[in-house]
């Protein structure tokens, strides 16, 4: 692996920002300096500091509005352009729902916690265009079927007569704006936040993104792998 993507990979910087690092001459390889396109074969220092490439990553996003969840598009903003690496989303979030995305190159990881079969609970708090009915919430709990499709019961929880927080162990196309559909709702405004057992960062802004720590990767882990 190049030297510069070795360290843009390590949470240095774009690959320009990292040549630039370079430059300074704080980068070493075995105690000596080497170009940005050094194939790194040995032990990488920046400043001193030894620098160890993780094969495995995992990040948390705050995804905005108006994005989509895909790598590449030719005319939409991507959720890949937020993000300076070379991984995969955990799931997808449609381009008008904002909040918490995983991403990670943990393929294994990535279908275990998208696949029903493991139960991994996605909470989105949800904005309606009129009163959700009590009497309804029964429905949602215990699962219904339209013409198109079946949802598995899912937990709801209201905060004001508009406003609800939906945990689902599913991810269909649109999935909750169409349970709210069935009731003859329209969906306002939708974040997911949460995953699993992990909540969306309150520090981390819209459109920014952290690595997991390893504890938050064990806890993610623990659900699907035990």
């Amino acid at each position: 692996m190049r030297l510069d993507k070795y360290l843009s990979l390590c949470g240095f910087g774009t690959r320009s920002e990292v040549k630039q690092l370079i430059k300074t001459g704080l980068v070493t390889v075995d105690g000596i300096k080497r170009p940005a396109n050094y194939h790194v074969d040995g032990e990488v220092h920046v400043d001193g500091e030894l620098v160890v490439y993780e094969a495995y990553r995992y990040y948390m996003i705050h995804k905005p509005k108006g994005y989509i969840t895909a790598k590449k598009d030719m005319s939409q903003p991507t959720v890949a352009s937020l993000i300076e690496d070379e991984v995969s989303f955990v799931g997808r979030l449609d381009k008008d729902t904002e909040g918490l995305l995983l991403a990670t190159n943990d393929g294994l990881l990535i279908h275990r916690l998208t696949n029903p079969k493991y139960k991994v609970e996605k909470t989105y708090y949800v904005e309606l265009s009129k009163p959700f009915k009590d009497d309804d919430i029964k429905i949602v709990e215990s699962g219904f079927k339209t013409k198109k499709t079946t949802f598995l019961p899912a937990k709801l929880s209201m905060i004001t007569p508009t406003s609800i927080n939906l945990t689902i162990i599913e991810g269909q196309h649109h999935q909750v704006k169409r349970m709210m559909a069935y009731f003859g709702l329209e969906v306002l405004y939708l974040k997911r936040i949460s995953f699993g057992n992990l909540v969306l960062d309150p520090q981390l802004k819209l459109g920014d993104y952290r690595k997991l720590s390893v504890e938050e990767v064990n806890m993610l882990k623990m659900q699907v792998f035990e």
